[in-house]
């Protein structure tokens, strides 16, 4: 089940439009992929202004956060630094779906890099994993 959460009137963010597709593409497939069935996915779209904390994060300037949560298992220890690393697979992720080359979070941070950006992820045993891209609406970079 796909819930979506976009805000009304969302600003045009300055970014390879291409670029972003992909990115939440890869957050939408992890998503489904690592729900239970009949799980549910969220994505949420909005805006948040210079100054402002989102998910343990604060905007250094006006940006679009996108977020895609599932109720599946949870990224837990040592795979939390690990996450976002080139080749990497987390033994959960790999007895769940045994295909995958460890590529899609290490190419999306490398994405999310080249547009300024910011990605991180919240994940809790029991509740599911968020993953987040925050993107500078002027395309100038966040840190």
């Amino acid at each position: 089940h796909i819930v979506e959460r976009y805000q009304e009137s969302l600003p045009i963010v300055q970014a390879d439009a291409e670029l972003a597709k992909v990115v939440l593409q890869n957050f939408m497939t992890n998503a489904v992929k690592y729900a239970p069935e009949k799980g549910e996915v969220t994505v949420t779209l909005q805006t948040v202004a210079s100054g402002s904390s989102v998910a343990g994060k604060t905007a250094s300037q006006d940006s679009v956060l996108a977020g895609v949560h599932n109720n599946g298992m949870a990224i837990t220890g040592s795979d939390k630094e690990k996450i976002f690393g080139k080749f990497f697979r987390s033994e959960s992720a790999k007895k769940w779906d045994p295909n995958g080359n460890g590529l899609g979070l290490y190419m999306t941070k490398k994405m999310v890099d080249v547009m300024g950006g910011l990605v991180w992820f919240d994940s809790e045993e029991g509740k599911g994993t968020t993953f987040y891209v925050l993107l500078p609406v002027d395309g100038k970079k966040l840190v």
